[in-house]
C-alpha cells in the first residue's frame, strides 16, 4: 500500500494502523459469519479491542482478554452449576459479579471476565455452556485476526517506536534550553507537557518490549529517565546562569559560551556541537560544572544507544516528527 510521502510520519502511522484494525475487525466478523457463529459482532469487537499499534502491544492485549474471558465464564459456569435455579436472577448476578469485579480491580487483564460472565448469565436460547463456548469462539477468532495482521502487515515494532521517541525527547531536552534563555514560559511549558506525554509512551512500550523479545528498549527507556534528571538539574542551573547574566554578573567569555549553547538549542540542531559549549561553561564555572557533565554524559551515552537503531545523522531528523 503505498501512502503519500507528504504526510507526516505520525500521520502516516495512524493511517497504517487505523486501516489495519479496521481490516482485522471485518475479517474476524467474515469468519464468524462463514462459521455460522451467532451474534459476530462479538468476533469483530474482540478484534478491534487486540489490535494494537505495536505487536508485542497487541500480545499482551490479546493475553490479557484471553485471561479475563476464560476466568469470567468458568466462574460463572460454575455459580450457575451450584445455585441449581434457587437465588433469583438478581441475587446471581451479584454472587457472580462481585469477586470478578474484586478481582478486576486488583488486576486490569481480568476486566473482560466481567463482560463474558454477563453473556453467559444473560437469558438466552443458548444453554449456559453453549454461551461460554461461542464467546470463547469470538475472542479466538477476534484476536486471533489482530494478532495475524499485527505482525504480517505493516509491523511497527516497539523497538522503532521507541526510537522516535527517543530521539523527539532527545530534541526536546535541546529545545527547552533555548525557550528557557528567551524566556518563552508558554513555549517552555508546551515542552514539557510533550515531554511527559513522551515518557508516559516510552513507559509503556518498555513493558511490551519483552513480548517482542527486544532488550534496547527498556535500556532506551533507563537512559532516557535518567537523561531527564540530569536536564531538571541542568535547567536550574542554566536559569541562575541566565539570571547572573541579567545581573551583568557573567565574564565575557561565559556570556558568550551561553548565547552559542542556547543558539545551537534554538534551531533544533544538536549537531554533536552542545558538548563543546557545555564543556567551556564547566571550565568557566567549576562550582555547576557537575550539572554540566552529568547531563553530557548521559546524552552522549543516550547517543550511542539510539545509534544502534539508526545511524547519527538521522537523530536530529528523527526528532522533528
Amino acid at each position: 500500500m503505498a501512502i503519500p510521502k507528504c504526510l507526516s510520519h505520525a500521520t502516516r502511522r495512524a493511517l497504517l494502523t487505523g486501516l489495519r484494525t479496521a481490516l482485522a475487525a471485518c475479517l474476524a466478523y467474515a469468519l464468524a459469519l462463514t462459521i455460522s457463529l451467532p451474534e459476530p459482532f462479538w468476533a469483530a469487537l474482540s478484534a478491534l479491542i487486540v489490535a494494537r499499534a505495536q505487536p508485542g502491544a497487541a500480545l499482551m492485549a490479546g493475553r490479557n482478554r484471553a485471561y479475563g474471558t476464560l476466568a469470567g465464564v468458568l466462574w460463572a459456569l460454575f455459580v450457575i452449576f451450584l445455585n441449581q435455579g434457587k437465588l433469583p436472577a438478581l441475587a446471581l448476578m451479584a454472587l457472580c459479579l462481585t469477586p470478578l469485579a474484586i478481582l478486576a480491580a486488583r488486576y486490569a487483564q481480568f476486566r473482560a471476565g466481567l463482560v463474558a460472565a454477563l453473556i453467559v448469565l444473560a437469558p438466552s436460547v443458548h444453554s449456559p455452556v453453549g454461551a461460554a463456548l461461542m464467546r470463547v469462539a469470538a475472542l479466538a477468532i477476534g484476536a486471533g485476526m489482530a494478532l495475524v495482521l499485527v505482525w504480517l502487515a505493516f509491523p511497527y515494532p516497539a523497538r522503532r517506536a521507541a526510537f522516535l521517541l527517543a530521539c523527539r525527547l532527545r530534541a526536546a531536552f535541546l529545545h527547552t534550553m533555548a525557550q528557557l534563555y528567551g524566556k518563552n514560559k508558554p513555549a517552555f511549558d508546551r515542552l514539557e507537557r510533550q515531554m511527559a506525554e513522551d515518557m508516559f509512551n516510552l513507559n509503556k512500550l518498555r513493558q511490551v518490549a519483552p513480548l517482542e523479545k527486544d532488550e534496547l528498549t527498556p535500556r532506551i527507556y533507563a537512559q532516557i529517565e535518567r537523561t531527564h534528571t540530569s536536564h531538571a538539574l541542568l535547567l536550574r542551573t542554566l536559569a541562575e546562569l541566565i539570571n547572573n547574566a541579567g545581573k551583568n554578573q557573567l565574564t565575557p567569555e561565559a556570556r558568550q559560551n551561553l548565547a552559542g549553547l542556547f543558539s545551537l538549542s534554538r534551531h533544533g540542531s544538536a549537531g554533536f556541537q552542545y558538548g563543546v559549549w557545555l564543556e567551556r561553561l564547566a571550565e568557566q564555572k567549576p562550582e555547576q560544572a557537575y550539572a554540566f557533565k552529568l547531563f553530557l554524559q548521559d546524552l552522549k551515552t543516550l547517543d550511542r544507544l539510539l545509534n544502534k537503531i539508526k545511524p547519527a545523522a538521522a537523530l536530529d531528523e528523527a526528532g522533528q516528527t
